[in-house]
């Protein structure tokens, strides 16, 4: 029965559909891609992502608020700004 938080799931998944991402970004077939090691797929899979995310505008902002949310270095300039900027000794 469908509720509020699964108005956009159609309720179907698409199985090959990271095989099908792969294939189109490599032009690899799916017998070929079933061969890669794991990493590769995985790298050829994150290209592919990102390839096919910066094709329009808002691909392009995902992927920047992706980048921003993902960002492991500490802004420390911001920091200050939060906590006052000082340090008590």
């Amino acid at each position: 029965m469908p509720n509020d938080s699964d108005e956009g799931d159609l309720g179907i998944y698409a199985e090959t559909v990271n095989f099908y991402l792969v294939s189109k970004y490599t032009k690899l077939n799916f017998n070929e891609i079933r061969e890669l090691q794991i990493d590769d797929f995985l790298q050829y899979q994150r290209d592919a992502l990102i390839m096919n995310k910066m094709q329009t505008s808002e691909g392009q902002q995902y992927l920047k608020e992706y980048v921003t949310l993902h960002n492991k270095k500490t802004d420390k300039k911001a920091l200050e700004r939060l906590v006052g900027g000082g340090t008590d000794g």
